[in-house]
């Protein structure tokens, strides 16, 4: 098989490596297409250009920039990560085109009739996704779904131990009034009171934030480490959440972040802080049910939990049990709800396989 993988972002990649790894493993001949659009700003570092792809994916791939011969050749199949927001005619020639999960609300986005197969992590998604979309792409969600897995656990990543570790991602989304709100009011004092319960339980506060997410005076004065911008390629919030592990001492914080499941594919437990006015998801297509409430994605007993600002600073002022790793019947049903089955690079590869032949 000839396979073509498109991303416009370096970001993209973590979705697709282990499929790209797992495809060169089994004697196809795969090209990464890089579409690099010249973004400026705070995306500018997440280029996809060669210079800034990891070494390690020369072993698995060729590198061919969009427009190039390389990128121009047919290919029997093009798996794409993300895959809303796309310039159609920049997309490489293809028998059949395949999308990967990588988000919540971008994966419910996607216009069925343009894909041949969408890998998601579970059936659940599946079901999810027809839940919000029309009666005529119902029939064609069911009959294109593919559970494969949870991409970004495949990753490899360096098994390091350390002390007990939070992990905190500033809030960046919701409307701007709310963020501006939460910027100025709630998020100082629930860093303050986050930063006092770490050091209550002799744990590092470790601040992860992305290129377009300024980190604060306010965050950078009580964190002992500031990530203010993913390495090109690479999956650091896997990485710290897999280390956090490792030493069975941990907790994710965030707002409404995709990152909850790569929490819990580490096994780490994660708070999730919806601010006052923000009642995300607010788009009539990404009303799920089962995302927000108890027993939902962002709401699993034992392993996450969804809580106002009030809430969040309780918890951490009564120096709550949250680093405790998450019970292993809790865990298993939530993995097995959301993120579906292992190895989820080899099961996209089975499925481009089984489509192609």
């Amino acid at each position: 098989m000839r396979l073509a993988v498109y991303i416009r972002r370096l970001n993209q990649a973590r979705h697709v490596e282990a499929a790209i790894r797992e495809a060169s493993a089994r004697g196809h001949e795969v090209t990464l297409i890089l579409d690099d659009q010249g973004e400026v700003g705070p995306k500018a570092g997440e280029r996809a250009r060669p210079e800034f792809v990891p070494a390690r994916f020369a072993e698995w791939c060729r590198l061919a920039p969009q427009g190039s011969a390389a990128a121009a050749e047919p290919f029997d199949a093009l798996l794409v990560a993300g895959g809303i927001n796309l310039d159609w005619q920049r997309l490489p020639s293809s028998r059949i085109r395949i999308v990967v999960q990588g988000s919540v609300s971008d994966f419910l986005r996607l216009e069925p009739a343009r894909w041949d197969l969408v890998c998601c992590w579970s059936a659940w998604w599946a079901e999810a996704w027809a839940s919000v979309a029309s009666a005529p792409d119902q029939s064609r969600i069911a009959r294109i779904c593919r559970p494969v897995g949870f991409p970004v656990a495949d990753c490899a990543v360096s098994q390091l131990s350390g002390p007990p570790t939070v992990v905190y991602l500033p809030f960046a989304g919701g409307p701007r009034l709310v963020r501006a709100r939460y910027a100025w009011w709630d998020e100082p004092r629930i860093v303050r009171a986050l930063a006092a319960y770490c050091r209550t339980r002799g744990a590092s506060l470790v601040v992860k934030s992305r290129a377009k997410t300024p980190v604060s005076a306010a965050l950078r004065r009580v964190a002992d480490e500031v990530i203010e911008t993913d390495r090109p390629g690479e999956p650091t919030l896997w990485r710290l959440l897999t280390q956090v592990a490792v030493g069975r001492q941990g907790l994710l914080v965030h707002h409404m972040s995709t990152g909850v499941a790569e929490a819990a594919a580490a096994g780490v437990q994660s708070l999730g802080i919806m601010p006052y006015g923000w009642d995300w998801p607010s788009d009539d297509r990404v009303q799920v049910p089962d995302l927000l409430p108890h027993g939902g994605f962002y709401h699993w007993r034992g392993l996450s939990q969804l809580v106002r600002p009030d809430a969040a600073r309780f918890l951490f002022s009564n120096d709550a049990d949250l680093l405790a790793p998450p019970p292993g019947d809790s865990l298993a049903a939530y993995r097995s709800r959301f993120l579906g089955p292992r190895g989820a690079g080899l099961n996209i590869v089975k499925a481009l396989e089984e489509a192609t032949a």
